[in-house]
């Protein structure tokens, strides 16, 4: 892994705190990892640590067991958002697992003190477990987990109360120091009103912070220095930032694979209503510098995409056969030629004679098509940052899925799918009318940034209805939480143009998009791979045409049960 500096730290911060003019510059929730980075950042957001490290500095810094209260501060924080955070962003999830685990792996070799074996407790009882501590030790977890609120100063209070209840430092905030800490409170309470008057004010400072944050949204790509730097110059000058953010897209996504001129006739179409401003941009996968750090990133999520199909070869090919089996069957039950007796076509030597004595000229053999509607299949796969650990999976099922369709000379097209800053990135991996051979490009399943599902959806509808006569197979695979969130990895005066897609709005506008997609004829499935807790949201957007799977490695038989439900449905 690459090294973690303390700029990508601040990034990540940065990011979920939504504010890019933090400095950070505190003693309470110091980042040490990436976990410790997003809850610096999300905790900033809701408390004001201008004051409350204003409090530990004026009167709990100078005491000797400073390390145990400002543990027991920390931990009455990270109680208070440990669930909100996850469901906000749940790539912190993993952030927290790993941080977990190096923590309890650590205390095989740190000495039991107190903050240490809190600590232990906490994450003990989240995790559902009793935790073995002391009464007094169960007795201060119980007094931390019962602080419920947002306000800054009721959290200092209660901080005061802890204090004074475990560790006997009524000395320390004795009248004269009360005095002093009612006054403080005061000088603060301005202090934080002048500040929030303000804050819409700032003007950022460009040279001192990231230019670009990566993937900001969901925390999956890990740059070094020399990449961090590249990134920063992109945007060194504001008045150029709508070039230097398509420059950023072609360096991380190669060159565009449809002229430009084309590409604004559709987004003329497509880039309207809350999608306005939002450009579309068909990434080729083809690279100026092939050994760049983005080239390279392809190349090696290809490799561990090839290597984790060989592994189950035999596995994923008889999943093709089975598949391609239950296609046959029931969705070309109907597709298939047969052949007449006509006045043209070839001749049937034994059927000579009935034109001369029987005046019959049908002597002649034709193959008549069926009056089925040729099959056409597009697969749409979520392409954001949330599908990261599955990529392998839905790289080779989408392949299996595919193979099926092809072999039986089903029309497939795959496209992939996802957002970066105001742009939609489109991936085409095979189109109708290409070879199998092209079936291996969605082994470059690369997933990034965050996801626009009601554009990509639009953007189907527009480009299936180019062929209407067709019966027409729209199969979606999303994580059920479409969101796009603009601004999040860019800081400075200028903004992005268009709207954030989050939340109820991108809910709705999916939904919306699913059924105009429906009325047009298109037979659409969703393929949900996220949170059981999504499954309404799920269902808001497709109805009951959609598939909840814990396990990618069903895809293909959902897509199979799927095609053999619409088989009599279809006019």
């Amino acid at each position: 892994m690459i090294y973690l500096i303390d700029t990508r730290l601040k990034n990540i911060s940065w990011t979920v705190e939504e504010n890019y003019s933090s400095q950070y510059n505190y003693r309470l929730f110091s980042a040490k990892n990436k976990y410790s980075a997003a809850l610096r950042g999300y905790l900033h957001r809701i408390y004001d640590f201008d004051l409350i490290e204003d409090f530990f500095a004026g009167f709990i810094y100078a005491m000797s067991n400073s390390e145990d209260l400002i543990a027991i501060a920390e931990i009455i924080m990270e109680n208070f958002v440990f669930d909100s955070i996850v469901d906000e962003r749940p790539g912190i999830i993993d952030y927290r697992k790993d941080y977990i685990k190096e923590f309890s792996e650590g205390q095989r070799v740190l000495k039991k003190d107190l903050k240490t074996e809190l600590k232990s407790a906490f994450y003990d009882f989240k995790a559902g477990k009793i935790p073995k501590i002391n009464q007094i030790l169960r007795d201060m977890l119980d007094d931390i987990l019962l602080f419920d609120s947002n306000d800054s100063y009721e959290y200092i209070e209660y901080l005061k109360k802890i204090y004074k209840k475990y560790f006997k430092i009524e000395k320390n905030f004795s009248t004269e120091k009360s005095k002093k800490y009612e006054s403080f409170v005061k000088d603060k309470i301005k202090e934080s009103e002048d500040r929030k008057k303000s804050r819409e004010d700032i003007i950022y400072d460009d040279s001192t912070l990231e230019k670009f944050n990566i993937e900001s949204a969901e925390f999956t790509i890990e740059l070094d220095i020399d990449t961090q730097d590249l990134m920063k110059d992109e945007l060194k000058s504001n008045s150029s930032t709508d070039s230097n953010i398509y420059g950023i897209i072609k360096k991380f996504y190669g060159k565009e694979q449809i002229p430009r001129h084309e590409i604004m006739k559709m987004e003329r179409s497509i880039s309207t209503g809350i999608h306005k401003d939002i450009n579309i941009f068909f990434s080729s996968g083809i690279y100026d510098n092939e050994e760049g750090f983005f080239a390279k990133r392809i190349k090696q999520n290809t490799e561990e995409n090839i290597d984790f199909y060989d592994q189950n070869f035999l596995n994923f090919e008889r999943g093709i056969r089975k598949l391609s089996t239950t296609i046959k069957t029931y969705l070309l039950q109907e597709s298939e030629d047969y052949e007449i007796r006509s006045n043209t076509g070839k001749l049937i030597p034994n059927q000579i004679w009935k034109a001369k004595y029987l005046d019959d000229n049908r002597i002649f053999k034709k193959v008549q098509k069926s009056d089925s509607k040729e099959i056409y299949v597009d697969i749409l796969l979520d392409s954001s940052a949330s599908q990261s650990e599955r990529k392998s999976s839905i790289a080779a099922q989408t392949y299996m899925i595919t193979s099926a369709l092809t072999r039986l000379n089903i029309k497939t097209r795959v496209i992939g799918f996802n957002n970066l800053y105001n742009y939609l990135i489109i991936k085409k991996f095979r189109d109708y009318n290409d070879s199998e051979i092209k079936n291996s490009e969605i082994m470059k399943y690369t997933p990034s940034g965050s996801n626009r599902d009601g554009m990509a959806i639009k953007l189907m509808r527009y480009l299936i209805k180019q062929n209407p006569d067709q019966r027409k197979f729209l199969i979606v695979l999303s994580d059920g939480k479409p969101n796009d969130e603009l601004n999040l990895g860019i800081v400075g005066s200028y903004k992005l143009k268009g709207k954030s897609y989050t939340d109820s709005i991108a809910i709705k506008d999916s939904a919306k998009e699913i059924l105009l997609t429906k009325l047009k004829g298109i037979n659409t499935l969703g393929v949900f791979t996220g949170n059981e807790d999504d499954i309404q949201k799920v269902k808001t957007i497709y109805g009951n045409d959609f598939a909840y799977i814990t396990d990618i490695d069903r895809f293909h038989e959902i897509v199979g049960i799927f095609l053999k439900s619409f088989s009599n449905k279809i006019d």
